[in-house]
């Protein structure tokens, strides 16, 4: 009460001729490979940043930690984390742990943009362009099948420890007018946000959605994530 808040995913603080960005993500295991995760958790979190037309520079780090988690394990998710960082050029400050149900790891990040995005409104004939693949999700569940060469784990991780970083170039282009990143709301929240600050609606095609190979069987075995049937109701 007595604060107007702008949710979004960034906050943005005025610098000389641009500005800083700053976000915020923490997410939990989503796979067994800990050194993965940790990777994957660094490039969601700097994913808001590169979406908002930045450049990550700092971080700080968050780190949830069960009771009884072994050593090796912890030491290789900051390790994952860390790689993933340091590949993108962006420096971990510093940080905090916490004691949690499940693990956990985010990050606070820092980016900076040459100056504030104004850009064109979406208008009706204009197309939406999905970069990625959708059903992360799902496939991250289906690794929990007790199949012991997992067909398209390969896949997976490397979509999911894939940078964001042409962000910056789409964001800057004159011919990009919204940008977001689909998350664990899925594709129809993303839509939403995108299409309804200008009073639009989007059409999909089903065939059209870049999916994973072969998502259909884990999705009539239901490795449906949690957050999918939050987002049905």
């Amino acid at each position: 009460e007595g604060h107007d808040i702008e949710w979004s995913d960034c906050n943005t603080i005025p610098e000389g001729e641009g500005e800083l960005i700053q976000s915020v993500d923490l997410i939990n295991q989503i796979i067994p490979d800990s050194e993965i995760f940790g990777r994957i958790a660094a490039a969601h979190a700097c994913s808001d940043i590169y979406v908002a037309g930045g450049v990550p520079i700092s971080c700080n780090m968050i780190l949830g930690i069960p009771r009884g988690t072994s050593v090796d394990i912890i030491r290789d998710t900051v390790r994952g984390a860390a790689q993933f960082m340091y590949q993108n050029e962006v420096e971990i400050g510093g940080g905090h742990t916490i004691h949690s149900q499940v693990l956990q790891i985010g990050f606070s990040v820092i980016g900076r943009r040459l100056q504030s995005l104004t850009m064109p409104n979406v208008i009706e004939g204009d197309y939406l362009i999905l970069t990625k693949p959708i059903g992360t999700g799902l496939m991250s569940n289906s690794l929990t099948s007790g199949e012991p060469n997992h067909p398209h784990k390969s896949e997976l991780y490397s979509r999911l420890i894939e940078s964001n970083s042409s962000g910056v170039l789409l964001r800057n282009h004159q011919e990009v007018k919204e940008m977001t990143d689909i998350t664990g709301f899925g594709l129809a929240f993303g839509v939403e946000q995108l299409c309804a600050p200008h009073g639009v609606h989007a059409t999909i095609w089903f065939d059209s959605i870049p999916v994973f190979s072969n998502w259909e069987i884990y999705a009539m075995e239901g490795y449906y994530p949690p957050l999918a049937y939050r987002n049905k109701e």
